[in-house]
C-alpha cells in the first residue's frame, strides 16, 4: 500500500459518544478531523463511554483502554521512556507517533497463560501486567505495518517476529519472568 498524497478526514460524533481514533488528529466540540498522508490502516472506535487514557512523553503518545486500574505518572513515564529505546532499536525513529493499544486487538493473541499461570505463583502488580500487555500489543501492530501489502501471506512471519521481540523485551526488562523454573522437592522430605 503506497501512501496517498493527501487526505482530509472528519468525522463527527453523536452526543455522549467519544471517537477513539487509531491515528492522530484534532478533536473539537465532538468533531474529530486529520489532514495529511495515511501511512498505514486507519480504525477509530466509537464509544459511548469514555475509558480510554492517554499516556503521553514528549515524543510519543499512547492512547489505552487497558490501563484503567491504575493511574501511576511516574511509572507512565518510565514505560514510555523503556518503549521508546526498544521500538527505536528495532523499528527506527518513533517520534511524534500516536499508537491505539485497545484491548480488542490484544485479545485476538493473549498472552497465553498470563492471567492463570503468572499470577497464581507470584502475583504480577497491575502496572507490570499492563507494560506486557501494551509492549505486546504495540510489537503486534508495528510488526504487522511493515507487512502492510500482503499480511495474510506473511502472517507466520510476521507472528513469530513480533513473538520472537516481545520475548527479547520481557527478557530484558522482567529477567524473572524468564529465568523462573520449577521449584523442585527433594523426595526424602515429602516422605
Amino acid at each position: 500500500m503506497h501512501p496517498i498524497q493527501r487526505l482530509h478526514f472528519r468525522f463527527v460524533s453523536p452526543e455522549n459518544y467519544t471517537i477513539i481514533p487509531s491515528a492522530k488528529g484534532d478533536e473539537q466540540e465532538g468533531c474529530w478531523s486529520m489532514s495529511g498522508a495515511l501511512k498505514h490502516n486507519f480504525n477509530f472506535y466509537l464509544k459511548k463511554d469514555h475509558d480510554f487514557r492517554v499516556i503521553a512523553s514528549s515524543s510519543f503518545e499512547i492512547r489505552t483502554d487497558m490501563a484503567n486500574d491504575f493511574e501511576n505518572e511516574v511509572y507512565d513515564q518510565e514505560i514510555m521512556r523503556r518503549f521508546q529505546a526498544y521500538l527505536e532499536r528495532y523499528f527506527g525513529n518513533i517520534s511524534d507517533q500516536y499508537f491505539l493499544v485497545d484491548s480488542a486487538f490484544y485479545e485476538q493473541q493473549p498472552i497465553v497463560g498470563f492471567d492463570v499461570l503468572l499470577n497464581t505463583l507470584k502475583p504480577i502488580p497491575k502496572h507490570e501486567q499492563f507494560e506486557l500487555k501494551s509492549i505486546q500489543t504495540l510489537l503486534r501492530k508495528l510488526v504487522q505495518s511493515k507487512f502492510p501489502g500482503n499480511f495474510r501471506q506473511s502472517k507466520w512471519i510476521a507472528d513469530g517476529l513480533s513473538h520472537y521481540l516481545f520475548m527479547r523485551y520481557v527478557k530484558s526488562i522482567f529477567p524473572i519472568i524468564i529465568d523462573w523454573k520449577p521449584i523442585t522437592i527433594p523426595f526424602d522430605i515429602i516422605l
